[in-house]
């Protein structure tokens, strides 16, 4: 499929930043004070990982069968921490499921294409898959690396080592923020990202056509 055929609407952007960065609350922020349509790029993930699904199915071709239980469910903690110490197993898997997430992100927005709704599509890992050329707008947050790595810590209970790798195994936030249309800073209090996000809603207002 061409990337022509690919590119969304004008009234769908995109949200990214870094593991840690705060991009689900922010997102939701969106969602629920301003009432924009919500896709998550993790819960399609979801979707294609439960047994006997397409996404499934790929990955118990190329993985280890003690990535997954007796009954076929996908250890999805294991593949995690796995594939942020592994390169080459991280590269595998996002090439088999990457063209498939796309995809179910792509049914999804003419779901709310049908309602005339700005749309906001959560991708975690958008530059470094590539999908940023899809989207006319993107909105990174942003957290200091210190900040990102407490919260990991306390929402994983991930040790250091841990934490590091799963850091490390995505692009620095430092150049997403480069390239982004629009940065929220989400390193200190949430009062003071909120503010950012309100000032950024009038920005988006205009883009998104909110009626």
């Amino acid at each position: 499929m061409a990337a022509a055929d690919l590119h969304f609407a004008a009234g769908v952007i995109a949200l990214t930043g870094g593991i840690g960065s705060g991009k689900s609350s922010v997102a939701r922020w969106l969602r629920d004070k301003v009432g924009y349509a919500y896709i998550s790029a993790d819960e399609q993930v979801a979707l294609l990982l439960e047994p006997d699904t397409c996404g499934w199915l790929r990955l118990r071709d190329i993985l280890k069968p003690d990535f997954f239980s007796g009954d076929g469910v996908l250890d999805k903690a294991r593949l995690r921490r796995a594939i942020f110490r592994d390169a080459d197993l991280r590269s595998v898997v996002e090439r088999t499921l990457h063209p498939l997430v796309l995809q179910k992100i792509r049914d999804a927005v003419r779901e709310v294409d049908k309602h005339n709704l700005p749309c906001l599509v959560e991708v975690p890992l958008l530059y470094e898959a590539g999908w940023q050329q899809y989207f006319n707008k993107v909105i990174v947050v942003y957290a200091a690396a210190d900040v990102c790595a407490a919260r990991i810590q306390k929402r994983d209970g991930a040790g250091a080592e841990d934490v590091n790798a799963a850091i490390n195994a995505q692009m620095p936030l430092k150049e997403k923020i480069l390239r982004a249309d629009y940065v929220i800073d989400n390193s200190e209090r949430w009062a003071d990202t909120a503010a950012q996000i309100n000032k950024l809603q009038k920005e988006l207002d205009t883009l998104l056509t909110i009626s």
